[in-house]
């Protein structure tokens, strides 16, 4: 779990400078991240839902951004943006347009409803 938090913290890094982060913004957004998914990770190994450890995740990261936000005298959305992307589910759109291409409706389907 914890390497898992570490590449998410990384992710979240790497995108924030993307975001035009800088200084303390840039780290508490990486924190923020690996927040996230440390929260993601803990609901899923408790047997909730894909969604429902999503929802806890996206609203663990949400109170944890307005909190920093105003310690840091900061808009919300600069830590809120950058802290979401490891909860983005791009394997699921990839694999759910990968099984449209090859044919496998059924497949695709049910990998689209769950992404």
């Amino acid at each position: 779990m914890f390497l898992e938090m570490l590449w998410a913290a990384g992710s979240t890094f790497a995108f924030g400078i993307l975001f035009n982060l800088k200084g303390k913004k840039l780290f508490f957004a990486g924190v923020g991240g690996a927040l996230g998914w440390g929260v993601y990770i803990i609901f899923k190994n408790a047997e909730y839902s894909i969604p429902a450890s999503f929802m806890f995740a996206s609203m663990a990261i949400t109170v944890y951004s307005e909190i920093i936000a105003r310690i840091l005298k900061t808009p919300v959305t600069s830590t809120l943006i950058a802290s979401l992307i490891p909860l983005v589910p791009g394997s699921g759109v990839y694999f759910t347009m990968s099984y449209f291409v090859e044919n496998k409706l059924d497949e695709a389907a049910s990998k689209g409803i769950e992404t």
